[in-house]
This record gives C-alpha cells, structure tokens and sequence, in this order.
C-alpha cells in the first residue's frame, strides 16, 4: 500500500477472496457511519465492548454512530478495526470522467502573474476602504 518513501502506491485488489464484501455502499462520511452502525448493529456487541476493545473513552462509538459526535481518523480506523471491517476504495466509474474533464479545465487556465502593479492597485483599494479618500495616494 505505502512504499519506502510513505508515499501511496495503487493496488489493485481481488475481492473474490473476502466473504461479505459489500455491507453497504458509501459515498461519505454519513454512509461510512451508517455502514459502521449496520454492523454493529449485525454483530450484536454493546457499544461499550466496542469502545473497550478500540481503546476509545467509554460512550465514544455510541456518540459517533448515532451522529452526536463525528468520529476523528484516528478513532475511525479503532472502531473499523473493533467492528471487524476494511474499507476498500473503489474508484467510481461514473464520477472519474467527470473529474478528469473539471481537472483538466483548471489545467487550461494559467494563472495570472501577480504584478507590483497589482499590488499597488489593492493595497490603494484597501486604504481607501480602511480610511476613505482621506488615506488615498
């Protein structure tokens, strides 16, 4: 997944060998939580035995799975792994198209050099609107 330099290396995965691979699909935070809560709520645990066996303050995974609370990276990779769950990242077919064309506008549109012109231009701006005319070259 990481190479020497903690840099992300792409892996394809062959899901084939994962028992149930799809508890829900998610497309956000609020899913993620659903498909946590729906597993736990499979599972059959009490909410403290996951807190106790993530490592999390007492009440914790309750908060979070109801929506009271949002759940930090680092409790969210506790509770995943409490909960018995991997996240697998799937690219979405359908979005990724989508986004190459938004990149690839941004990519077209070279930014302007900031001049010292520019710059003199807004900081005359600024004073005016901090002093009036009175400030004003």
């Amino acid at each position: 997944m990481f190479d020497g330099s903690g840099a992300f290396v792409h892996q394809p995965v062959d899901v084939s060998g994962y028992g149930n691979v799809v508890l829900a699909e998610a497309r956000g935070y609020v899913d993620i939580v659903m498909a946590l809560r729906a597993q736990a709520e499979r599972l059959g645990v009490p909410q403290l035995e996951i807190d106790a066996e993530a490592g999390v303050a007492d009440g914790l995974s309750g908060h979070c799975l109801i929506g009271r609370k949002k759940l930090g990276p680092q409790c969210m990779g506790l509770i995943i792994q409490a909960l018995g769950v991997k996240l697998l990242i799937v690219e979405d077919e359908t979005a990724v198209p989508r986004i190459k064309r938004l990149l690839r506008r941004r990519r077209l549109r070279a930014p302007r050099p900031v001049t010292a012109q520019a710059v003199a231009a807004t900081r005359r701006k600024l004073r005016r609107r901090i002093y009036g005319k009175r400030g004003s070259d």
